[in-house]
């Protein structure tokens, strides 16, 4: 048969986006008949009721064919098609949104307009059905839990012993095995399992499919013919992620906690209503997430964060305890003129969706426009995380962040501990669209150079963490022969053992990651050879026991084991250096002798740049123990006219 041809989405008199297509899906009693459908034109605004689907299209070549029109077909993959079949009605058609053949995606136009309407499209849907696949023996009881859970969640209330606590020694879950022990209520954690390999499915990994959950008025998840409220399952993601040890990277279950409580457990993200916080931070949490066309990445995004909610948001930062007077005045008189004049939707040039734009072009306007937002902070460039030498990439500049590459390493700089320099963002090509797009013109300055680099650190969370091997790959003498020489650099009395150890867990931002246990973590770099840590670091620094001797055993709990754990989840896919000044650092992944440890003004964490013969490679934020440094004192000394160093402009490509 030959392919459906699209006739294009107009209405006279209306805008090109305001018409969008629905398909009747033809009912049948017998399961063997071939899938049949129509597709039909509404107006949005006036459109019958409608469910809309949300599954993952595949990357299977093998499609099957779906009649249409009765004449022409389309062409499905094996998930839609699953999906279609499992949702077929005996007697009556029914009336779906599915994008793959509700949008002609053989036309780059009516593609932007119609992910424009998207989030739309979602909303005003009866519900959305979020198709996870085929059904299997254990997904029964993976709802069963998740139903339980929720139901528990509800009650009992989480205690501030969870963020430390064991899987089974949370609140949750030991309130739901005592009504499990006393029968009032049916078994079902055995299926703790079964629920996590459900957020193993591919639709959880699917960027496009954050927006049409959050979009949604009503959602269920379904597995066959098996459906259950999506708000049950969603909020199982905190479960789950503790579950699986909570330090895992490359799942994007941190995000959906963070949808859970935006949208279930009405803990806004957002002052702004609809927005799940600013494009920054979004891009930042979703990059884990995967898409067929590497731009989604970005465009899927832009209809949920508060840059596409009106001129203000677009221009302005979200609201934080750290605003400068400054900004509070601006946001104070912006408020004041969205009340006499309405924030009408608006979407930056640089934002708006254009499928025509290569990848590299969608993502450097993104990273251009959030340099040019207010506050104008650097933020964004700690995304660009390099696997190999960036300039071996001749098509790809430096500083732009490659979202179609899953996270590789923290984002040290996401969390705003750290203000290496304070001022807004110094950029010489002034305008959003310069002259030289590829190519950023920064303020900053120089201050230092690595001399030693130690291997890249990468290892399973059971693994030991060899600082000692470390240690010896920056220093010449073995760490128990050294560990106590002074360490003048770090604003404190410190050794540079203790130097070496809070380096690896990032300083300030290690404590943070486990709040309340300063005083502990920081004895447990001197922690006795049985791991029975003393909380008087001044006697066992004088006893001499070193953290070496324990870390590199198999910790057997306590803060010991809270130590290995920010080390590797912070330190993963970097490397720690040493510089000419003897600092001691932890760096991006490339990093190597020789390159330049930088401040670029609007940077909260230093950054490593590498000299080329007329520009600079931006190799990746860093972070120094240097306390001078990573508060901020050194820049405004240089800023001042004081001190050694000197402002320069970084021609960055």
């Amino acid at each position: 048969m030959r392919p459906y041809q699209y006739s294009r989405l107009n209405y006279p008199g209306q805008g090109f986006g305001e018409a969008f297509r629905l398909l009747l899906l033809h009912p049948s009693l017998n399961q063997d008949v071939p899938l049949q459908c129509t597709i039909q034109h509404h107006d949005l605004a006036r459109a019958p009721p409608y469910e809309a689907l949300s599954y993952v299209w595949g990357t299977d070549d093998c499609q099957v064919s779906i009649y249409c029109q009765g004449n022409t077909e389309l062409r499905a993959r094996y998930y839609l098609k699953q999906a279609l079949l499992s949702l077929r009605l005996l007697h009556r058609p029914r009336t779906l949104w599915v994008d793959a053949f509700c949008i002609n995606q053989g036309d780059d136009d009516e593609r932007a307009q119609q992910v424009m309407l998207m989030r739309t499209i979602y909303s005003q849907a009866h519900r959305v059905i979020v198709w996870l696949g085929d059904r299997t023996p254990d997904v029964e009881h993976a709802f069963r839990l998740a139903t339980n859970l929720r139901q528990v969640s509800s009650s009992a209330a989480s205690s501030p012993a969870d963020h430390h606590a064991s899987f089974w020694d949370t609140t949750s879950i030991r309130t739901l095995a005592a009504a499990e022990g006393q029968a009032r209520i049916a078994p079902s954690l055995f299926a703790i399992g079964e629920l996590a390999d459900l957020f193993d499915r591919p639709w959880f990994s699917r960027i496009w499919c954050v927006q049409e959950v959050v979009a949604s008025s009503a959602a269920v998840a379904r597995c066959g013919d098996l459906e259950i409220p999506f708000a049950d399952i969603v909020s199982a993601a905190s479960i789950v992620h503790k579950f699986r040890d909570g330090m895992v990277t490359g799942r994007p279950l941190e995000f959906w906690n963070t949808v859970a409580l935006q949208k279930y457990a009405e803990w806004p993200l957002s002052p702004r209503e609809g927005s799940i916080g600013a494009l920054e931070k979004a891009l930042m949490a979703a990059r884990d997430f995967e898409s067929t066309d590497p731009r989604d990445k970005v465009f899927a995004l832009l209809g949920l964060v508060s840059e596409s909610k009106g001129w203000f948001d677009a221009y302005l930062p979200e609201p934080s305890s750290t605003d400068s007077i400054g900004v509070k005045l601006i946001r104070q008189a912006a408020s004041t003129i969205t009340q006499l004049v309405p924030d009408k939707a608006y979407t930056p040039k640089q934002l708006k969706i254009n499928y025509r734009k290569s990848v590299m072009e969608v993502y450097r306007d993104v990273t251009r426009f959030i340099l040019r937002k207010g506050p104008r902070v650097a933020d964004i460039l700690c995304q660009a995380h390099h696997l190999t030498d960036p300039g071996e990439r001749k098509y790809w500049p430096s500083w732009i962040p490659d979202w179609s590459k899953k996270r590789n390493t923290a984002v040290l700089g996401g969390m705003g501990v750290f203000s290496a320099d304070d001022m807004w963002l110094e950029q010489e090509d002034k305008g959003l669209s310069p002259i030289h797009p590829d190519t950023l013109f920064l303020g900053g300055f120089g201050f230092d150079r690595i001399i030693r680099v130690t291997e890249v650190l990468e290892y399973d969370m059971q693994d030991a963490l060899e600082l000692d091997i470390l240690w010896l790959q920056l220093f010449d003498n073995a760490f128990l022969e050294s560990w106590q020489e002074p360490y003048p650099l770090s604003g404190t009395e410190e050794t540079r053992g203790m130097a070496f150890l809070k380096t690896a867990m990032v300083g300030e931002l290690g404590l943070i990651l486990y709040d309340g246990l300063m005083g502990e973590l920081w004895s447990a770099a001197s922690a006795s050879k049985t791991l029975k840590l003393p909380r008087d670091y001044t006697r066992a620094e004088r006893d001499g026991y070193a953290c070496m001797a324990c870390l590199a055993q198999k910790a057997q709990g306590g803060v010991a084991a809270h130590f290995e754990r920010i080390a590797k989840s912070l330190g993963f896919g970097r490397r720690l250096f040493l510089t000419e000044y003897g600092r001691l650092g932890l760096g991006p992944r490339v990093s190597r002798p020789g390159d330049v440890v930088t401040v670029l003004y609007g940077g909260r964490m230093p950054f490593v740049l590498r000299k080329q013969e007329a520009h600079h490679l931006l190799i990746g934020d860093a972070y120094l123990r240097d306390d001078a440094i990573m508060s901020g004192s050194v820049s405004k000394a240089v800023q001042g006219g004081q001190g050694v160093h000197q402002k320069v402009t970084f021609e960055i490509r």
